[in-house]
């Protein structure tokens, strides 16, 4: 019914990091400081991605920024993937400012509660600020298939 694979035949490559050339274990992953590598447009700004990590239900960006390794936690840029005209204003906007969007600026008054439970995002902005929301939706969108065949496994 399923294809099975044969395990003599097949090669799988698994990926690991190497710190000061050792394996990276799970402890030094935890001590690597957190840091958002993406300005207001969704732009990378760090120096070089290593790859990701899949460790608690999330994925974790590693990349090196100033030299220095960091890591970021890659669950809002796959939400915002999958922003759609279903989305309410309210939880898209809670998305924006955990991503740091800036000010959006809306068509209805922010103090309307109504709206801002009822309405769709894409309701709630001009022309000329959605395409700009769906041009950081298309960088989050290549940089996750960027990183597609990039996971890293790390040692416990």
């Amino acid at each position: 019914m399923y294809p099975q694979a044969n395990i003599d035949e097949e090669i799988i490559k698994i990926k690991t990091l190497a710190v000061g050339g050792r394996r990276m274990t799970k402890s030094v992953f935890n001590q690597v400081i957190p840091l958002s590598p993406f300005d207001s447009e969704l732009t990378f700004t760090g120096d070089k991605v290593i790859g990701y990590v899949y460790e608690q239900q999330s994925r974790w960006l590693l990349f090196i920024k100033d030299g220095q390794l960091r890591k970021y936690i890659l669950d809002n840029i796959l939400q915002l993937i999958n922003v759609g005209k279903s989305t309410k204003y309210k939880d898209f906007q809670s998305l924006a400012d955990r991503l740091r969007f800036g000010h959006l600026q809306t068509n209805f008054d922010h103090e309307d509660d109504w709206n801002k439970e009822r309405k769709f995002a894409t309701e709630s902005y001009s022309e000329e600020t959605w395409g700009k929301i769906l041009n950081r939706i298309d960088k989050a969108k290549s940089f996750i298939a960027f990183l597609d065949d990039r996971q890293i496994f790390i040692s416990a």
